[in-house]
């Protein structure tokens, strides 16, 4: 395996697990809309950024018609806590009047963003709107919300890699890593770019 970067304290989820879990989610969504009775096709709709290597890798293992869509909700911005009032940045550009619709996100924390996203998706006339999250820190809950689909429980740390950002670093790597707060606030980060 590569060698961390030096802000990383550990990997909390390797890719091979990460694959594991999307084949499992993959198989009892597909398993749940089969028995369902889809009347038109499953929208998978991403919170972007952080979904798009979670929803690439879970689609795939998804076998039912769908279209995909995405939102831009944020509550974070560069920050690692949320300030607890979501607003939409990108909306949903199709109409999804009568479309079940299974948001996809990265991770749940304090669950107000999903619930906020879900109330919206329901005024916009969805019959149904599921949550399937790849982690969940169900001990930072502050809000309820009802998650359909969760890979994985996942300790309180602050994560990166697999789409998971701190101030937009870090998408691009294949496992989810705990950072170092401590150490990302001291670091050169020229030092990346010297050879």
């Amino acid at each position: 395996m590569e060698q961390m970067h030096p802000v990383l304290k550990e990997i909390m989820l390797s890719e091979t697990e990460i694959d594991i879990i999307c084949k499992k989610l993959g198989k009892e969504i597909t398993t749940y809309y089969e028995n369902k009775g889809l009347k038109g096709p499953l929208v998978l709709l991403g919170l972007l950024k952080g979904c798009v290597p979670f929803m690439a890798n879970l689609m795939k293992h998804i076998i039912v018609p769908l279209t995909t869509e995405y939102m831009v909700v944020t509550s974070y911005g560069n920050d690692s806590v949320t300030n607890g009032a979501p607003q939409i940045l990108l909306d949903v550009n199709q109409n999804i009047e009568n479309c079940e619709v299974l948001v996809v996100e990265d991770i749940i924390d304090s669950g107000t963003t999903l619930d906020f996203v879900r109330n919206h998706l329901l005024n916009r006339g969805a019959v149904d709107v599921k949550i399937v999250t790849l982690l969940d820190k169900f001990e930072r809950r502050t809000t309820i919300v009802d998650v359909d689909w969760v890979g994985t429980k996942i300790a309180d740390e602050f994560l990166v890699g697999f789409g998971l950002d701190y101030a937009q670093r870090f998408r691009n790597l294949p496992y989810v890593a705990s950072v170092d707060l401590n150490k990302f606030d001291k670091y050169n980060w020229d030092d990346d770019f010297k050879g």
